[in-house]
């Protein structure tokens, strides 16, 4: 059965996690690192969020991200989550 979709406040702060398929490293060079947070920054202003903390550990990122009613949390971590699949293919 899949699971349903998940609600997302229209304003306030989220805490956000990508883990890693089988909990697999997703990062594993300090280049890749920089990236995704080269990444975060580039894309922020775009979707409309604010980042206010991260922690990028070796398996999944963790990210606290404020939306407000022009924010788009879905778009943003597609976006950054996808140019950094792309990076990590063509990298690894």
């Amino acid at each position: 059965m899949p699971r349903g979709s998940r609600l997302i406040p229209e304003c306030g702060a989220l805490h956000v996690m990508c883990r890693g398929n089988n909990k697999r490293k997703v990062f594993l060079k300090e280049r890749d690192y920089e990236y995704y947070y080269h990444c975060l920054v580039r894309l922020k202003e775009e979707a409309g969020v604010k980042v206010y903390h991260y922690c990028l550990m070796p398996n999944h990122p963790h990210i606290l991200v404020g939306v407000g009613e022009r924010s788009s949390l879905s778009r943003f971590m597609q976006r950054v989550n996808g140019k950094y699949v792309y990076y990590y293919k063509k990298r690894h």
